[in-house]
């Protein structure tokens, strides 16, 4: 039962709090708004809401850091059907995390960020969404439409997803995200067929080729 306490965490750009490591990645969250993540916690742990507030913002850096996507937005609110130091964390409605914390400050956020994190890797290919493809596809279009055009006649909006969250899963960063694209093109076009033409592509193999290029 979910009562009177429910927040959100804005994990979006803040630009007065978060140093920006790459602006044209953060700004694709600024439209960003459906709730994915759902963190329910019990009597003991609500009180460090604040606390907790301020581990997403670290944690959100940390992952953009390390390969460049940033968590979507968070809710956090009381479960009054939990335990009083029980969490537990939703992909989507659906629980994929539960445990216990002791309810003193640095061990509750300890705790639930190591857990969230862990969550987020874990369920990468729901939390990454296609709408968030998306947007990474529509930055590179900014900048070379020809190769976005080109690609998206060959690979689906899901194939592109599949390609970005498995490059991640790898230990890759996608944060240099025209690199990739122009990568993804090469891979594509490097047999000469025409990009019109109907040749299907398997994504998983896209995506082992492209990080091999990557460093990180």
């Amino acid at each position: 039962m979910l009562k009177w306490f429910e927040k959100l965490l804005l994990i979006k750009s803040n630009k007065e709090k978060v140093s920006v490591c790459n602006k044209t990645i953060d700004d694709l969250f600024d439209s960003l708004n459906e709730t994915i993540i759902d963190i329910r916690v019990g009597s003991d742990l609500v009180r460090f809401d604040e606390s907790i507030f301020e581990l997403f913002w670290k944690l959100r850096e940390e992952i953009k850091s390390e390969c460049g996507f940033i968590i979507p937005e968070v809710r956090l609110r009381e479960d009054f059907s939990y335990q009083e130091n029980e969490f537990g964390i939703y992909v989507y409605n659906q629980k994929v995390h539960e445990g216990f914390a002791i309810p003193s400050h640095d061990e509750c956020c300890d705790e639930i960020y190591e857990a969230l994190k862990t969550v987020i890797y874990d369920n990468l290919d729901k939390v990454f969404t296609n709408e968030l493809a998306e947007k990474y596809v529509n930055t590179v279009m900014k900048s070379n439409n020809i190769l976005v055009w080109d690609i998206t006649n060959k690979l689906s909006i899901i194939d592109i997803k599949t390609i970005l969250t498995e490059i991640i899963m790898k230990g890759k960063s996608i944060n240099n995200i025209s690199y990739i694209f122009e990568k993804m093109g090469e891979y594509i076009l490097s047999d000469g067929i025409c990009p019109y033409s109907n040749k299907k592509y398997n994504p998983h193999i896209i995506s082992q080729a492209i990080s091999r290029y990557l460093y990180k």
